[in-house]
């Protein structure tokens, strides 16, 4: 290493910091992987931009069913929240409300279960997956009874 050089790990060629890590990024000239260069594609993302980016990151996973509930669901996600031009705030506090139902779930209370139960996405699932026959009871969800 010649003077005024700084051995710096791999790890963190790829961080926003490597410049300040050694010294003027005026004059830095790295060599990147194309696993660097993914990353700062990353970087610019944009509400225009962020579903696909998103999708693409589970295109290639190997379950096709994993990879087809995944899809829709980050895309009715985001539909959703560019429909109601969800705010930060908002956001927030729904990662707080189910970070508040995680936490008082356990091996004898099922929170989200009951939350699923609160949206209707129970009794949904049930009546998909257990249509009723002429002459025949619906189907229902069975309480904490």
């Amino acid at each position: 290493m010649s003077k005024g050089q700084v051995q710096v790990s791999e790890n963190w060629k790829g961080c926003f910091l490597f410049p300040l890590l050694i010294g003027d990024a005026r004059d830095l000239k790295v060599r990147m992987s194309n696993e660097t260069k993914k990353r700062r594609e990353v970087r610019n993302l944009n509400e225009d931009n962020i579903t696909q980016a998103v999708l693409a990151k589970h295109a290639n996973a190997e379950n096709a069913r994993l990879r087809q509930v995944m899809t829709s669901l980050v895309q009715h996600l985001h539909a959703f929240a560019r429909d109601v031009r969800l705010t930060e705030e908002e956001w927030l506090a729904a990662i707080n409300f189910l970070t508040a139902v995680g936490h008082i779930t356990d091996d004898k209370r099922q929170e989200f279960i009951l939350l699923s139960d609160t949206l209707g996405l129970s009794m949904l699932v049930t009546a998909m997956n257990n249509r009723k026959s002429n002459g025949c009871t619906e189907a229902t969800v069975f309480g904490p009874f």
